[in-house]
Parts: structure tokens; C-alpha cells; sequence
């Protein structure tokens, strides 16, 4: 990133940023999300990278997805929360504020923990989320309905403008993933799934983002869709956490330990998802690239 920025012309009154991205991983605490903190083994690369950020202006990149933390906790109240769908809400009891669906929790995290560290100050971009549509046997809610409800409500929930809970009223960048499928990835069969559209440009599914002869755009709240019947049991070694947050256990992502790191806010490493890895392992080309499109000025 620093030979990145030292490349850039000099003088420039929108220089683009540069950035890089990361996984839910690199907490090691999100629930509930006013506890939000980063692993304080990863201080010694993520520290540095912090302050680049702080320096040049250029936001903190997170790949959130309520997805897997529906595949930890199957039960109807969770989906609906994951997909912007009506629910009582969950109360943080760190902050008294209430949440009410899984995406502003897990941001809002994000942010508990860029606070903790100092810089609250940064901008936050959402590098990737989304829903697969189709699944193996065992991955629940991998259905074309959830994942029109969750991509659909996103957006209407991002337009509304109304921010999160710890901070209301302030918009974030967001990228979909993803446009179309990936359909030579390895893996399990959602890892192929997640796309808008399928390799050959037909539509998987529409959440009202492309336009019509009309030249408007359809897109608005999505949820009148009746989820996928939920499962009754968690997956092993997820678990249920006690508030309902996404919730960060185990090993450190990247590290030489054996233990096998879990959580509900994204996929166990050793799962095949590279959703699921940070430090060694992040999404660092993708990152710049994304990031040198981001415009300085806000």
C-alpha cells in the first residue's frame, strides 16, 4: 500500500485511496457488538495498517455476512433478523441500544473495535457481503428467496439512510457480492452461489437493481418473502451465543495453532471459504482495487 501511494501523482485534489480488506476474523470480540474488539495478537500488522489508513485519509474495508451467522443459529427470530425482516429486536446490554437485524450489529462491531483502538475517525467500507442462493444438503437458508431478501432489503435499508444504531444517519459505502457466480470455485456448493447472476449473464434472482425500459430502477423493501423453513439444530462447534450476536472464538486466523477457529459472524477456518481467513490469507489485491476506486472526497 505504501509503494501504492508513493506511485500516485502527487498533487492530485481527488487522489484515490488505497485500502486493503479484511475478514470478520479479525475480531476477537463482537458480542455483544459495544464489545467489539480486534485479536491483540494481529496488533503487530494491524496497528500499521490502522495508521496508514488514518494518514491518507483512506477507510477501513470489513467483509460482513449474516449468512453464516444464520448458519449458526437456525431458529425462524435469527433469519428474520439476518434478512431485515421484522423481529423484536436485540438489545446490547453494553450500550442499551437495540438492533434490529444482524448487519448493522456486525458494523457496528467493526466499529466498536476501530473506536477501541483509537481510530474512530475512519470511514468504513463494506468490501463484500451477500446470500448465496443455493446450498448443499447442510447449509441452511442458502435459498434463492433468502438470498432475495437479504440483498433486496440491504439495499433499501443502505438508501433509507438511516445508519446504525451507534451511528445513526451515517451512510457506508457497500459492495455486493457478488455480480455473477463463480461457478469453477471449489468448495461447497453456496460458494458457487453467489451471484446476482449466473456465469452466462442470466439473472439468478432480482432485487430491483437493474433498470427498465422506463429507465427507473424497481429496488425497495423486500419483505413480504416467506423464508425457507428453518432448521431446528445449530451446526457442531458453532452454538448458540447467549445474546444473539455474532460472537468470535478460538484460534487466530492465520496462525500455527491447531485449534479450530469458529464463529457466527463468518466461516471456520479450514471450512474452504475464504471468507473465513485474515492476515496471511486476505483479500489484498481485491482490497486495492476496490479501494483505489473510492474518491476522497466524501
Amino acid at each position: 500500500m505504501q509503494n501504492l501511494l508513493a506511485a500516485l501523482p502527487s498533487g492530485a485534489s481527488a487522489a484515490p485511496k488505497i485500502s486493503t480488506v479484511h475478514s470478520m476474523a479479525v475480531l476477537a470480540s463482537s458480542d455483544p457488538p459495544s464489545s467489539g474488539a480486534f485479536h491483540a495478537d494481529l496488533a503487530a500488522t494491524l496497528d500499521p495498517v490502522l495508521e496508514f489508513l488514518n494518514q491518507n485519509g483512506a477507510p477501513f474495508m470489513i467483509n460482513p455476512y449474516p449468512y453464516f451467522a444464520y448458519a449458526s443459529d437456525t431458529r425462524a427470530e435469527t433469519l428474520a433478523f439476518c434478512l431485515f425482516q421484522p423481529n423484536p429486536g436485540r438489545v446490547d446490554a453494553g450500550s442499551g441500544l437495540t438492533y434490529l437485524n444482524m448487519f448493522d450489529a456486525q458494523l457496528d462491531a467493526v466499529r466498536a473495535a476501530l473506536d477501541a483502538k483509537g481510530y474512530g475517525g475512519l470511514d468504513i467500507v463494506i468490501a463484500e457481503t451477500g446470500w448465496p442462493y443455493k446450498g448443499d444438503a447442510g447449509e441452511a437458508g442458502a435459498t434463492p428467496e433468502n438470498a432475495r431478501a437479504y440483498n433486496g432489503n440491504l439495499v433499501a435499508h443502505l438508501k433509507a439512510g438511516t445508519g446504525t444504531p451507534r451511528t445513526p444517519g451515517k451512510s457506508v459505502d457497500t459492495y455486493l457480492f457478488a455480480l455473477y457466480d463463480e461457478d469453477l470455485k471449489p468448495g461447497a456448493a453456496s460458494e458457487r452461489s453467489f451471484g446476482l447472476y449466473k456465469a452466462d449473464l442470466t439473472p439468478n434472482y432480482d432485487i430491483g437493481l437493474a433498470k427498465g425500459s422506463n429507465g427507473t430502477s424497481t429496488s425497495g423493501q423486500i419483505g413480504v418473502i416467506t423464508p425457507a423453513p428453518p432448521q431446528v439444530t445449530t451446526q457442531p462447534g458453532m452454538g448458540l451465543t447467549p445474546t444473539g450476536f455474532c460472537v468470535t472464538t478460538g484460534a487466530l486466523p492465520g496462525s500455527t495453532q491447531q485449534v479450530q477457529q469458529s464463529s457466527s459472524c463468518y466461516a471456520p477456518v479450514g471450512a474452504g471459504s475464504r471468507r473465513a481467513h485474515a492476515g496471511v490469507r486476505q483479500l489484498v489485491w481485491f482490497g486495492v482495487l476496490l479501494g483505489m476506486a473510492i474518491v476522497a472526497a466524501k
